[in-house]
């Protein structure tokens, strides 16, 4: 995955030490997402694979992680640092658990390839049943279109 500079300019806006957190989970989502998109989205940092994966954004007391996971595992190891209104918040005076976040990552991105595969695969065959459907019909008209051919060299 490409470095973006907006992303590093927002980094850098940041207080030391919160900047380094903020690398830091850079880092780790940057490993377990290899091939995804990094921007600037809605005020935060935000990275995508077949739709978002995961945003992060430090506060006065904490840094969000967003969005949480549907997978039951993941949300035993958050629960600690889920927050009532769906993100994950890690204090910032403690160090964020990057293998966490490094899971959930890689969780949301696999959930997002299923459902683009899913989507491709409905789309494909969504296609076919269309060309099934207006074959014939095409085919009546260039056949009708031969033997107006057909007449009009007779004549």
């Amino acid at each position: 995955m490409k470095m973006n500079p907006e992303v590093d300019a927002y980094i850098a806006a940041y207080p030391p030490k919160v900047r380094a957190l903020m690398k830091t989970i850079r880092a780790t989502i940057h490993k377990a997402l290899p091939d995804g998109e990094e921007k600037i989205s809605y005020g935060l940092v935000g990275y995508f694979r077949d739709g978002a994966v995961a945003y992060f954004s430090a506060f006065k007391s904490h840094i969000g992680f967003f969005p949480p996971t549907d997978d039951p595992k993941l949300q035993k190891a958050t629960a600690k640092f889920a927050n009532a209104k769906g993100n994950l918040k890690f204090p910032l005076n403690a160090l964020p658990p990057y293998d966490i976040i490094a899971k959930l990552v890689t969780s949301r991105a696999a959930g997002n390839r299923k459902k683009a595969e899913a989507k491709a695969k409905a789309e494909k065959k969504s296609a076919k049943k269309a060309v099934k459907k207006t074959a014939p019909k095409a085919a009546k008209k260039v056949a009708k279109k031969a033997a107006k051919k057909k007449l009009a060299k007779k004549r």
